[in-house]
C-alpha cells in the first residue's frame, strides 16, 4: 500500500542489512547502529534505494 511504513528492529539485523547493501562498515566503535539509528529503504521505478548514515545505493534489484 502507498505511504510511509516504520519497521522497528534490533540493531543488529540493522546492521546485518546495512552491511548487505552498503558493504561492511570500517572497523571500530561507531560500526554498530546507535539507540534509534534509523536505515532507509524504498523503492521507485529506478529500483530499490538503500540509505544509512551518509551512505546511499539506488538501482538494486528489488521486489516485484
Amino acid at each position: 500500500a502507498p505511504g510511509v511504513h516504520v519497521f522497528v528492529t534490533h540493531d543488529i539485523l540493522l546492521a546485518i542489512a546495512a552491511a548487505r547493501f552498503l558493504g561492511p562498515p570500517p572497523a571500530g566503535p561507531g560500526r554498530w547502529p546507535a539507540y534509534l539509528e534509523a536505515a532507509f529503504f524504498w523503492q521507485d521505478e529506478g529500483g530499490l534505494h538503500v540509505a544509512y548514515r551518509d551512505l546511499h545505493r539506488s538501482g538494486l534489484a528489488g521486489a516485484r
